[in-house]
């Protein structure tokens, strides 16, 4: 900081400057005009100092802050490439329903094979059958809800949901037209439903562990919740609340917050009977 207090000496050094000109100009004569312009240096030295002394503590409590803004920076581009990521998984989508749409029509052509009587095609058609139909469930596309974005979003989670054995239910009321920006919509689900992932990960009873997750328009309110099992410390206080990573390094909560804050909403959390609950309200 020692480049401020450059400054202050600087203009304190200026102020004299001025101050002895004065003096040598009106050889410190008492004068009506002389003491008015003495106020007047004085008046200026004073400001100087109490415009660079709330300079000061403005700058430190913004140095203080300017690890966490480089990491919410760096945490803001993650999720500006993931939302890239998940328009580009828009069109592979698009094949898979297609092949899906190609598999069905195999299906009813080899049902048919089935209907001709021939006990050889019935045999080798039901098999062909069986197959297809496997194929099919693991290629299925769900629809969590109608806006693209937030049901590649949903696709994409639901697969780590499965992957960790986390019981899993929702009900998504997401229009395609609503208005919020979508690297917004990336960012708010991506974290809720990842603090929820991690909670549940890092749960000592792994049989229990749940995520319910919800949304509605309502009054111009668009509401997320989320309610999953978690059994570790909860603070009352939603500032103490730390990650269960590594170093407690997270930083969903504090971007979940930033966002409802942009839409002059509000962001809650709380924890009863193991129940962590997270709500999201945004103004639309």
């Amino acid at each position: 900081m020692w480049q401020f207090d450059i400054i202050i000496v600087s203009q304190l050094m200026c102020s004299s400057a001025i101050a002895i000109s004065v003096y040598n100009n009106n050889n410190f004569e008492l004068t009506s005009a002389n003491i008015i312009l003495w106020i007047f240096v004085i008046a200026t030295i004073i400001c100087m100092v109490i415009c660079d002394i709330a300079l000061y503590k403005v700058l430190l409590v913004n140095s203080e802050n300017h690890d966490l803004k480089e990491a919410l920076e760096l945490s803001n581009l993650k999720n500006e490439l993931e939302l890239e990521y998940y328009n580009k998984m828009k069109v592979s989508i698009a094949e898979t329903r297609k092949m899906n749409h190609d598999i069905s029509n195999m299906i009813t052509v080899v049902k048919a094979m089935v209907n001709d009587n021939n006990d050889n095609n019935s045999e080798r058609a039901n098999a062909i059958i069986q197959d297809l139909t496997e194929t099919l469930e693991n290629n299925k596309i769900r629809k969590f809800c109608d806006n693209e974005l937030v049901n590649i979003i949903m696709i994409n989670k639901y697969d780590t949901i499965k992957a960790n054995h986390i019981e899993f239910s929702s009900n998504l009321n997401v229009p395609n037209n609503i208005n919020v920006k979508n690297t917004d919509l990336c960012r708010l689900f991506t974290n809720i439903i990842d603090n929820a992932i991690e909670s549940c990960v890092s749960s000592n009873d792994k049989g229990k562990v749940f995520i319910i997750l919800s949304s509605q328009i309502k009054d111009n309110n668009f509401v997320v919740k989320c309610i999953n099992y978690c059994d570790h410390n909860i603070p009352d206080d939603i500032d103490n609340l730390q990650s269960t990573k590594p170093n407690h390094k997270g930083l969903g909560i504090e971007i979940l917050k930033n966002i409802t804050e942009s839409y002059s909403g509000d962001f809650t959390v709380s924890c009863e009977n193991n129940n962590f609950t997270t709500v999201a309200l945004l103004k639309i």
